[in-house]
């Protein structure tokens, strides 16, 4: 357990309210959380790392946090007493803008990628972008859900099962808003999950670091990299 704060990243849902708490959260909120802490069932959580920070996410708005407080720290997340927001940003693009870009290296794993996968990928940027609408996006999910399936059937193809189960992840983070941000996290570990043992590591190294790089260029842009 450790006393002095640290910097970490938490993830809120869209309405800017916390999921249990039911609190509204602004730049110079701090929250204190009451009782035993205990990680992962009370306290205030976030994590070091902002790609570990997605894979809780219950929206799209980032924020850089000050913890402290008897810290206790777990593989991917801690919580403290003390949860002080210094800065927020929406980083819906980001976030699916790289689920689109993990799903396309996984399906660089597969000789002949479903052309359902790669029109979903599209259609993430293509939204990010503004260049479609709810409803396109929606269609290209569902397409990529039986691309996901057909590979699925196919009990040798276990890397293209993957590599398409992540462009559906991609596809379901932009088409829909709940736990959106989670399902982009679930495109990064289906495209790891698409990669042979030997190779896996260094694309988890290149996962985490390409989201750090897309998280410090948003926060640069309004008074710089925290």
């Amino acid at each position: 357990m450790k006393n002095s704060p640290i910097l970490a990243w938490h993830f809120l849902p869209n309405d800017s309210v916390t999921r249990y708490s039911r609190e509204r959260v602004d730049v110079g909120t701090v929250l204190k959380a009451r009782g035993k802490l205990h990680l992962c069932y009370n306290g205030l959580h976030a994590s070091i790392h902002p790609r570990d920070a997605m894979r809780y996410a219950p929206g799209f708005l980032l924020c850089r946090v000050k913890l402290s407080g008897g810290i206790q720290s777990g593989d991917d997340k801690v919580c403290a007493r003390s949860r002080e927001v210094i800065a927020i940003r929406n980083a819906r693009n980001i976030v699916l803008l790289h689920a689109a870009e993990c799903a396309e290296r996984a399906l660089g794993t597969v000789v002949k990628p479903d052309a359902r996968s790669m029109a979903a990928i599209q259609a993430v940027r293509d939204y990010c972008a503004g260049k479609i609408t709810n409803g396109q996006m929606a269609a290209a999910r569902a397409s990529a859900a039986y691309a996901s399936a057909a590979a699925a059937a196919y009990a040798a193809a276990s890397s293209a099962a993957a590599a398409a189960y992540a462009a559906y992840a991609a596809a379901s983070s932009a088409s829909s808003a709940s736990d959106a941000a989670s399902s982009a996290s679930s495109a990064s570990d289906a495209a790891d999950a698409a990669y042979a043992a030997s190779a896996r590591r260094d694309f988890q190294q290149w996962d985490r670091d390409r989201f750090n790089e897309r998280v410090n260029e948003l926060f640069a842009q309004e008074g710089g990299a925290l």
